[in-house]
């Protein structure tokens, strides 16, 4: 499910940088969705150390 989401995420990403190539409006627009990722893949990570904890 969380890959999923991602992937939905990323693709909504691709979507929006074309259209929004203006002039000042991409660098806080590209740094915004990297950072939601950057934060999706660290709670992923850390569910991913929690099942791992609870099924040992």
């Amino acid at each position: 499910m969380a890959m999923a989401h991602e992937g939905h995420d990323h693709g909504a990403t691709n979507t929006t940088v074309p259209s929004n190539s203006t002039s000042a409006a991409p660098t806080s627009e590209a740094s915004l969705p990297y950072n939601g990722q950057f934060i999706a893949l660290a709670v992923m990570f850390s569910l991913v150390t929690m099942f791992q904890r609870f099924f040992e």
